[in-house]
């Protein structure tokens, strides 16, 4: 009963064949990273014309948010559909330069 011991050739030998496997799994580990990262999805940016659709979004939802807070609140001092479409695009676009993250992703 004795313990086989291996040779310090075959070990080598066995570290030797090992190295394609593992030069293998480490190339296709960096690859499967590459191609996970650099292919997220970006958001908007000013001037695209996902852009220009998210801030008329915003505006169209403040427009309407506040023409029926108006009428639900029978205010006297109304202002016109002009006037609260200019003041929404002023508060659509202080909320983006303030908080950019909230911009929708493009694909």
């Amino acid at each position: 009963m004795g313990t086989s011991v291996v040779p310090a050739r075959v070990q080598v030998a066995l570290l030797w064949n090992d190295r394609p496997l593992v030069v293998s799994l480490v190339a296709a580990f960096g690859l499967l990273a590459y191609g996970i990262f650099t292919h997220l999805p970006r958001q908007v940016v000013p001037g695209d014309s996902g852009y220009a659709d998210y801030i008329d979004l915003r505006v169209s939802l403040c427009v309407k948010d506040r023409l029926a807070a108006s009428e639900r609140s029978n205010a006297l001092l109304r202002q016109s559909v002009h006037q609260t479409e200019i003041t929404c695009r002023l508060a659509a676009a202080e909320f983006d330069k303030s908080h950019p993250e909230s911009r929708p992703y493009r694909y």
